[in-house]
């Protein structure tokens, strides 16, 4: 880890988090598809990261720690990406998919609505339902 790592702020480290736990998610199945990797970098820069913070996701996995969303909006947020990931090859991988639901529990959803929350999720991307109006109907499930 390089020292300078240890001055990056609370957002960055949740963004940088958030983009490694995508990652995670698309290597559940064994490999990453050039599909997962292109979402993951639209992603990563939707979240303001620059080239170099990916390229040290993604080569030094182990230098990021986990760090929670800080709010239920960004929690949301962040199910909803790594269900896209999940999906954008064209399959859901059943250790894809159960790495969504320990992600789910880790981030503090109850498991009574974990399954229904990624269904809905699954059914608003195939709708290509506004990503704003998804949002709003999964914060009123948790």
């Amino acid at each position: 880890m390089n020292l300078l790592d240890y001055f990056d702020s609370r957002d960055k480290k949740e963004r940088m988090s958030h983009v490694l736990n995508l990652l995670a998610v698309a290597a559940a199945d064994g490999h990453i598809d050039d599909s997962e990797m292109e979402i993951i970098f639209n992603i990563a820069a939707r979240h303001g990261l620059t080239s170099a913070e990916l390229e040290r996701i993604v080569e030094r996995p182990q230098s990021i720690s986990f760090t929670p969303p800080a709010n239920d909006r960004a929690r949301v947020e962040l199910m909803m990406d790594m269900v896209l990931v999940m999906m954008v090859d064209g399959e859901i991988d059943k250790r894809e998919y159960a790495l969504c639901k320990v992600m789910a529990r880790t981030l503090g959803f109850k498991h009574q609505v974990i399954d229904a929350m990624i269904i809905s999720i699954i059914e608003a991307i195939n709708k290509k339902v506004r990503t704003e109006l998804a949002i709003e109907q999964l914060l009123q499930m948790i």
